[in-house]
């Protein structure tokens, strides 16, 4: 019986070995890992935005951080302070520890410490996490979210708030409670 011995692998050897090994890559190069929109396009710090129609402000922005992604056009604002206008006046102030704004579909989501003024209709809501839906124009928290509205000499809280910026009207669904106070002196 005669036996072979390799002293050196040949090309043969080197082709068996290596071949497997090449075609067993699990990676797959062909597909393209999307991480666009996970990392935020803009980032800004102590940052100012105004929105202008007509030459005139419209929206201002400011915040401590503020994030803007472009595939689905939102940004994020942490400790933000808000104003918008109306006819050249001031409209409505607000504050809040973070506010999601998703542009496209116009839902602007606030939370943390929420504090909004309107001038034109003289109330103030405070409250921690509400949504606001600029295409119905509805202001809405959830069941188990606590609203306080304050209009004139009236105070109220409770859960399931909703108000319509058309009717001009809110609602709540759940457990309201209040006070008014009549500042009006008695006539003699």
């Amino acid at each position: 019986m005669k036996r072979f011995f390799l002293k050196t692998p040949g090309p043969f050897f080197i082709f068996l070995f290596f071949v497997p090994l090449i075609f067993s890559c699990s990676l797959k190069y062909e597909q393209k890992q999307i991480v666009d929109d996970k990392v935020p396009e803009l980032y800004f710090t102590n940052a100012k935005f105004t929105r202008y129609k007509g030459g005139n402000p419209s929206f201002r922005l400011e915040a401590s951080e503020l994030e803007q992604y472009r595939d689905n056009q939102s940004s994020y604002a942490k400790d933000a302070f808000f104003t918008t206008w109306k006819d050249m006046k001031i409209d409505a102030q607000g504050n809040c520890g973070f506010l999601n704004l998703d542009t496209g579909n116009e839902i602007y989501t606030l939370f943390n410490d929420i504090n909004i003024k309107s001038n034109d209709q003289d109330f103030e809501i405070h409250a921690n996490n509400i949504k606001w839906n600029g295409i119905t124009q509805q202001l809405t928290s959830s069941a188990a979210e606590t609203v306080t509205i304050s209009h004139g000499g009236m105070t109220m809280e409770g859960g399931g708030f909703a108000a319509s910026g058309l009717s001009r009207s809110f609602t709540f669904d759940y457990a309201v409670s209040g006070t008014y106070t009549d500042n009006k002196e008695e006539e003699q």
